[in-house]
């Protein structure tokens, strides 16, 4: 942001009202002026590994009955303190909502009596069209909404922040991935955030449902098509 200001022999003297706390000055000062702790690990990060981790990542949605520590989700929502923010924005929430009990009682249960009193006349199953099967497993109570995770996260950044939303899900992949590394597994729950409203919790701009996998991955799956373009020779 161009914020600080020097003498002629380079010292800072001051910095301007443009400063956004972003660190960047004491983490490249190689005088340490600010006495931050060192860097805990060396430049070069296993390249390979890092890419397993994003190729072996699969939504899961079959969880087992092991509970999740609290300590497991402490060191799980370290990455957050560290996502990328439009303009170092701060004040990211995580909603932690832990045992599947109160994920039942907050989430499941107040979308079935929803789906239940729409469908009474089974209008909902009417116009569901192909997801007509979701709805009776829904009013049936069948969990195909929160699928008995264990734990749902559920990320908010302050409407404040200019580039709130997309700042939340980025905290909400670093997380993802770092649960792909401690043996977790989740899914992005869009259902539960376009409900947001109807139900007792805050309106998040991302939501994960987390859980021990039921069952070990054993194949490599192929990679999603995408597409990449060069535009940097167009005029």
């Amino acid at each position: 942001m161009d914020s600080i200001e020097t003498d002629l022999s380079g010292r800072v003297v001051s910095f301007l009202s443009t400063c956004i706390g972003c660190a960047h000055c004491g983490s490249y000062c190689p005088s340490n002026c600010y006495d931050l702790p060192g860097i805990k690990h060396s430049d070069s990060v296993d390249t390979r590994k890092l890419q397993d981790l994003y190729e072996n990542r699969r939504s899961v949605r079959s969880f087992s009955e092991k509970e999740i520590d609290e300590s497991v989700i402490s060191s799980l929502l370290e990455p957050v303190g560290f996502s990328p923010t439009g303009r170092n924005a701060q004040g990211i929430t995580v909603d932690v909502i832990l045992g599947y009990e109160s994920v039942e009682k907050l989430l499941f249960r107040p979308l079935v009596k929803l789906v239940r009193v729409l469908d009474s006349f089974r209008l909902l199953s009417l116009f569901a069209g192909k997801a007509r099967g979701a709805v009776k497993k829904i009013r049936n109570g069948e969990d195909i909404i929160t699928w008995k995770a264990p734990c749902v996260l559920l990320f908010r950044a302050p409407r404040k922040n200019v580039t709130g939303s997309m700042d939340a899900v980025i905290a909400a992949t670093m997380v993802s991935i770092k649960a792909e590394a401690m043996g977790l597994g989740c899914f992005w729950n869009g259902v539960v955030q376009m409900a947001a409203p109807v139900l007792p919790i805050s309106k998040p701009n991302a939501v994960l449902c987390i859980g021990y996998p039921a069952f070990k991955k054993h194949q490599h799956v192929p990679a999603r098509e995408w597409t990449r373009r060069d535009i940097s020779q167009i005029v």
